[in-house]
């Protein structure tokens, strides 16, 4: 059954803050950028990323589990955002549940549910059977089917692809530049050469703006350049340890910044965010 939990949110407001201007009135006001008005705008966190019953149907629902989770994250990102001690990231339980965060973000976005309405209003049209285990729900629309086929992708898939993060070297960018990062309503980023949203290729870079001012970054161990410092022993073991701990970077250059925040842009389903509106000037057309 349906919760009274009217409005939720596919990218968390704890989350949306950490981009928003100084609270007034227990208001957090974030600068939006509109993909289809190509317009800026200041709104509140609490109006933006969010739709009616996002996470359920009547006979599914992950919101209370959603909620459980995130609580335990927020107070993970926070205290990273507070200490910007990149060592925490070495800790395996962390960066699990980090890494479930990142992949229920992933799987949880509007961008996900839109292909999903898209692939089931194509059955549709072209006269294909719908599957028995949706079927049996007796669902009667392209929206609907979407949303019961998401939030039971949701359940499903996220284990099976937690060790594509969990396994990659973990770097926390501080972005020493004048320029901001900006996020997203798709906010977990994903690189490659190919430029393919795929998890599982050698040259994945995962990106997570955290502020302003803080990215994670997820990377194949081997790719990482600066990973092999002098290292006392060299057992393999000693040199495994190396390549997977974490560290962390200083990014000195525009350019770098500009090429996070393009993949925000460009992942972005109708929004990018950022604290102030000079940020996403230069996305109006």
């Amino acid at each position: 059954m349906i919760t009274d939990k009217k409005r939720q949110h596919y990218v968390p407001q704890f989350y949306l803050k950490n981009f928003s201007t100084a609270k007034k009135n227990n208001n957090y006001i974030i600068y939006c950028y509109d993909r289809i008005n190509n317009k800026i705008y200041p709104n509140n966190v609490k109006n933006i990323a969010q739709e009616e019953y996002f996470n359920e149907t009547e006979e599914l629902s992950i919101e209370n589990g959603l909620d459980k989770h995130e609580h335990t994250s927020s107070i993970l990102i926070n205290e990273l955002i507070k200490t910007q001690e990149y060592q925490i990231l070495n800790d395996f339980v962390v960066k699990s549940y980090l890494s479930s965060y990142m992949l229920r973000q992933i799987i949880r976005t509007k961008n996900i549910r839109n292909q999903i309405e898209d692939y089931f209003q194509s059955m549709i049209d072209e006269e294909i059977e719908i599957p028995e285990e949706v079927k049996k729900y007796d669902i009667k629309n392209a929206k609907e089917e979407a949303k019961f086929g998401h939030i039971a992708l949701t359940y499903k898939e996220f284990y099976d692809k937690l060790s594509y993060f969990v396994m990659k070297k973990w770097i926390l960018i501080k972005n020493q530049t004048d320029i901001n990062f900006w996020t997203s309503d798709n906010p977990v980023a994903i690189y490659n050469k190919d430029g393919q949203r795929f998890l599982d290729k050698m040259d994945t870079h995962i990106f997570l703006p955290l502020t302003p001012k803080l990215c994670l970054c997820l990377i194949e161990p081997t790719s990482y350049i600066n990973f092999k410092k002098p290292i006392k022993n060299n057992t393999i073991d000693a040199i495994l340890n190396n390549m997977f701990e974490a560290a962390e970077y200083k990014m000195n250059l525009e350019e770098e910044v500009n090429c996070i925040n393009n993949l925000q842009y460009k992942f972005s389903t109708r929004h990018v965010f950022s604290q102030n509106h000079n940020d996403l000037s230069e996305l109006i057309k």
